[in-house]
């Protein structure tokens, strides 16, 4: 090899721990915000480990994004809802009851404001 690449070995640091499976992680503003959909919380956790409740969703909450102006939205299991978390109180986004098979995912947002979640179908997996 005439320019070998030169790999550093990465080291991993645990931020924060006591969370029983973490889900959506989104990197935001220099903090990691992930949904507990069993403790129906959002978290936020800073580089130094401390741990904020950004939400309370009672309904599940799993997929997060972030609109162009920079709300937070939380894609709702139960309710099949996307919710706007802007100034800490929950506003309804989208209402995907009708358009959606089954429980809200994962989701995406583009940088346009569109929102992508995906569905799954509980009775298909049985």
């Amino acid at each position: 090899m005439d320019n070998p690449i030169e790999l550093n070995a990465a080291k991993t640091i645990v931020l924060a721990s006591g969370f029983w499976r973490l889900k959506a992680p989104r990197w935001h503003s220099g903090a990691l915000l992930v949904s507990d959909p069993r403790a129906g919380m959002v978290y936020c956790i800073d580089l130094d480990g401390k741990v904020t409740v950004v939400a309370d969703v009672p309904t599940r909450p799993f997929g997060l994004g972030f609109s162009p102006d920079g709300d937070l939205l939380v894609a709702s299991i139960a309710q099949r809802l996307i919710l706007n978390l802007a100034g800490g109180k929950a506003k309804v986004h989208a209402n995907l009851a009708d358009a959606a098979v089954g429980y809200l995912r994962d989701m995406a947002v583009a940088r346009d404001g569109n929102a992508y979640v995906t569905s799954f179908y509980a009775d298909a997996a049985r």
